[in-house]
């Protein structure tokens, strides 16, 4: 499995599993780098936080959603999505979505 770094703050990774349908990725976060954007996919995104607490704003109607460990979180095809580390530790989310 391929990992490579995907956004320009470097705190999300890219996993490519054998599959050409998906891809895996996975942010890191934590009190000094407690931001992230992600790029639009062209099919949805599906996160799950496993530590920690998130805020995320997504697509140009800026929509929020609040998440906390143990939440699983769908954003639509097409929308760029901003993250923002709620809780004073590290926040890790997982996320499954088509990167062409």
């Amino acid at each position: 499995m391929r990992a490579e770094c995907y956004c320009p703050r470097g705190r999300t990774t890219a996993y490519d599993p054998p599959l050409a349908e998906f891809t895996v990725l996975y942010t890191s976060l934590d009190p000094h780098y407690s931001e992230e954007q992600l790029q639009p996919a062209p099919g949805p995104t599906t996160g799950i936080v496993l530590e920690g607490e998130v805020h995320i704003t997504t697509g140009a109607d800026k929509a929020e959603i609040y998440s906390k460990a143990g939440g699983v979180n769908f954003v639509t095809a097409a929308q760029k999505f901003q993250l923002h580390a709620v809780a004073r530790g590290s926040t890790e989310i997982f996320w499954s979505t088509v990167i062409v």
